[in-house]
């Protein structure tokens, strides 16, 4: 049964800050995926080199696994993949996890007044289309979604932003093919999205409709990592 870590002492422990600095920041945690705690927090419950990962365990204790149960779409754990850190590859063609709450509601974010996310990420390659890493979208322009990507706007690499009311936001830039944190903070309150590039504010966006919460953010599409949409 997968079980979720203590993130204060995970972090803690890299970071010596004080044993209960995060508690706050860890009880709102609504996913945490980790390469290097793929299948559990028991380390016996391992996959070797280049091993097709079918689940992928979210170590916040909510429930929110990811999984891949067709083999040809499968990403694979590279040990060492960057950074001597265990890293989770996409072949960048089908390859993606799915939400395992097969209901369409898994992290729905509903009327939230705002929400933080976060990736740790290196593409190989990057094109005109979106290159989706986190999503829970319908197809395009349509409401009540969100998602992260990044692409290549006139050749130049971008960070692809969405939110609410099926508004977007680009902004510049973002480092090729380096190991890089991505994340935005979106603010209803004060109606405004922030995009980080590797700590650093690279932008921010604001409009009316962003800090509206009538918008109930509840699409009816699954999660996914690595695609954006069921098309």
């Amino acid at each position: 049964t997968p079980n979720s870590f203590d993130l204060s002492n995970v972090i803690n422990d890299q970071i010596e800050n004080g044993a209960n600095d995060l508690d706050d920041i860890e009880q709102n945690l609504k996913l945490w995926l980790d390469a290097s705690q793929i299948h559990s927090t028991n380390p016996l419950s391992t996959i070797e080199n280049n091993q097709a990962v079918q689940t992928w365990v979210d170590l916040s204790g909510n429930g929110n696994h990811v999984i891949q149960d067709q083999a040809d779409s499968a990403p694979i754990l590279l040990e060492s993949g960057f950074n001597s850190n265990n890293t989770i590859s996409f072949d960048g063609i089908n390859d993606y996890f799915i939400g395992s709450q097969n209901n369409g509601d898994m992290l729905d974010i509903g009327t939230s007044p705002g929400w933080t996310m976060f990736v740790v990420t290196k593409p190989n390659q990057r094109s005109s289309g979106a290159n989706s890493i986190i999503a829970k979208s319908f197809h395009s322009a349509q409401d009540n979604r969100y998602f992260l990507s990044s692409y290549l706007n006139n050749n130049e690499p971008v960070t692809h932003y969405c939110y609410d009311d099926g508004s977007n936001t680009e902004f510049y830039p973002v480092t090729d093919f380096n190991e890089q944190i991505l994340g935005f903070n979106l603010n209803r309150i004060s109606q405004t999205l922030t995009g980080y590039h590797n700590g650093i504010v690279v932008g921010t966006a604001g409009s009316t409709t962003m800090g509206s919460s009538s918008v109930n953010i509840d699409a009816n599409n699954h999660f996914y990592i690595g695609a954006y949409n069921n098309s």
